[in-house]
């Protein structure tokens, strides 16, 4: 299938591109570090690429017995072919020396830490010692003539050991690369297999990583739990303490998922060709994305980034806009030989997801939270007290009728010179509150 192809093009220019760590949240994750294996890995593919295969050899042996061993490199077994000697020191791969004319070998003796390479041709011979400290030789020993009184733990034809063949092994129905320590799972004897079994150990090694890319039909991977490195959750491949989501089975369904907030980091390649995927959260303890992680995801929606700090593949978002693309598509143009992704990306205002969004040219929603304006009011209590002054029933009266009785007659009469002779003898009140009294008393 091309796009599987495509992917490995993509996760080879990985190789270099990837090999940083990043940091999130203050918390630092390291992704993908090379060691020595990654590293003679790369030296012996390129040296074979150059050799006769038929000819060529290999062979790891350390050499000072200091837990790092060096690399042998040998063109041939003729007086002619050369021999070259590597070893890994501070993080990088040295080259030491490359013998010529020493029969594409070497003696090596691990308790004195020394390599013997004798070559000769035409009647004359020679022998050369080298002490080796761990990150340089240096020659101790020169003779003109083939030496043989070699130290008893000496180790002869060293650099001959292992062909082109060795790098790669089957171990029921997987493909494994043999990086020597250890072993990758890197593929399957039929690409039809739906249900993939990774074992604790192949062939001696531990199983230590898989790469299943690209093989459409599996819809689960189990690990023994024995594993060292890997263990598997629901079908999906993970490091052993499930910080790292290595591979998403493409044959799964998945439909609206979340990915578990124990994951730091989705590999390379991870969802890659999962078609069931329709939209995907991230939750913020996420701190990197791998290259083509969601890539060729056909019926992909939406991607929520809750870490608004999250590595997307590159720390600096600063590869150009394929790289970039790739990480995220649902679709692959083919006359333009770019990868398109019509969906949305979801994330925070001022995030990596946003300028992600921005460089690819995605549609992107913000999540932020929308700005709420809370108005305080202060109440006041007024309190008011209000006095009642309680007055007699009002009842309405015929004009002239003074005591209420209803009628004008001649009690009323009787009644106002009454009022006027109290008034004469100090009544203070008027008329009208002596009018209230007589009806007050009569009720």
């Amino acid at each position: 299938m091309k796009t599987k192809k495509i992917l490995s093009m993509l996760l080879s220019s990985a190789l270099i591109l990837t090999a940083i760590p990043f940091n999130a949240n203050t918390k630092t994750y390291a992704y993908d570090e090379y060691g020595w294996e990654d590293s003679y890995w790369e030296k012996i593919n390129e040296f074979f690429k150059s050799a006769d295969v038929n000819f060529a050899r290999y062979e790891i042996i350390d050499v000072n017995s200091d837990g790092t061993p060096e690399l042998f490199l040998s063109e041939g077994e003729y007086h002619y072919s050369d021999l070259l000697m590597y070893t890994f020191y501070d993080g990088e791969i040295i080259e030491l020396d490359c013998f010529s004319g020493a029969y594409g070998v070497a003696s090596v003796s691990k308790s004195l830490g020394t390599v013997y390479v004798s070559g000769g041709g035409q009647g004359l011979s020679w022998t050369i010692g080298f002490n080796f400290n761990g990150y340089e030789l240096t020659e101790v020993e020169h003779y003109d003539y083939y030496f043989d009184n070699y130290p008893s733990d000496i180790q002869r034809s060293v650099g001959r050991k292992n062909d082109y063949t060795d790098l790669y092994f089957v171990y029921g129905n997987i493909e494994y690369q043999n990086m020597f320590s250890y072993a990758i799972a890197c593929g399957l004897t039929n690409d039809k297999i739906s249900t993939v079994t990774i074992p604790a150990t192949a062939n001696g090694l531990d199983v230590k990583n898989a790469e299943f890319v690209g093989y459409e039909y599996i819809t689960a991977v189990n690990v023994n739990s024995s594993n060292k490195y890997l263990s598997s959750s629901d079908g999906i491949l993970y490091n052993k303490d499930k910080t790292e989501l290595i591979f998403a089975p493409p044959a799964k369904y998945y439909g609206n998922y979340t990915v578990s907030d124990s994951v730091r980091s989705i590999g390379n390649g991870a969802f890659w060709g999962c078609d069931t995927l329709i939209s995907i959260i991230l939750p913020e303890s996420i701190g990197y994305i791998g290259l083509a992680a969601f890539g060729y995801c056909e019926n992909l929606e939406s991607v929520t980034f809750l870490n608004k700090n999250c590595n997307i593949f590159d720390d600096n978002l600063s590869y150009d806009e394929y790289y970039m693309s790739t990480i995220i598509s649902n679709y692959y143009h083919e006359n333009n030989e770019i990868f398109i992704y019509n969906g949305i990306i979801k994330g925070y205002d001022n995030s990596t997801a946003k300028k992600y969004a921005d460089i690819c040219g995605y549609a992107f929603i913000s999540i932020e939270p929308e700005q709420t304006t809370t108005t305080t009011t202060t109440a006041t209590t007024t309190t008011t007290t209000i006095t009642t002054t309680t007055s007699p029933p009002q009842t309405s009266r015929i004009f002239g009728d003074i005591n209420g009785d209803g009628i004008v007659d001649a009690s009323d009469a009787s009644a106002i010179l009454t009022y006027y002779a109290m008034s004469s003898t100090g009544y203070e009140g008027s008329l009208e509150d002596y009018v209230i009294e007589l009806i007050s008393k009569k009720n």
